[in-house]
């Protein structure tokens, strides 16, 4: 495994272990809300948090791990989009309110996302991990 794909493995680590932990603590919602609407809206989260730990598990091509980093930076785009709108919306918003834990959160995975999009497309990995197909 070279650098290229260490560094990548090692953000997706990152973002999986923090995504898993947020994914329990809203689990709750859907075990003591309403399980559909709870899984419509934090469903594609769960999704993008399995894609979080395939890329760290498993040898994936570039078309699969820009599908996941693409999925990842629209879904922690919207939550920080939709957050941001909430605490500005009215202008009575302010960035003492804006900056909390969860902000935090989707601005690291926001910008990991849009970072790993842009940067992990190396088709040497390809090269590497599946020698004998065609990409």
């Amino acid at each position: 495994m070279n650098d290229h794909s260490r560094e990548f493995k090692a953000l997706a680590l990152m973002l999986a272990l923090c995504a898993s932990a947020w994914g329990l603590f809203c689990g709750l919602l859907v075990i003591i809300g309403d399980p559909i609407r709870s899984l419509l809206i934090l469903g594609p989260g769960y999704a993008v948090t399995l894609g979080y730990w395939w890329r760290v598990w498993f040898p994936t091509r570039t078309s699969l791990r820009r599908t996941i980093w693409a999925a990842s930076t629209l879904v922690q785009g919207a939550w920080l989009a939709g957050v941001s709108a909430m605490i500005f919306a009215d202008g009575r918003g302010s960035l003492i309110e804006f900056v909390n834990p969860f902000t935090a959160w989707w601005i690291f995975a926001f910008a990991t996302s849009v970072y790993g999009l842009v940067a992990d497309k190396n088709p040497a990995d390809d090269e590497e991990l599946f020698p004998n197909s065609a990409s």
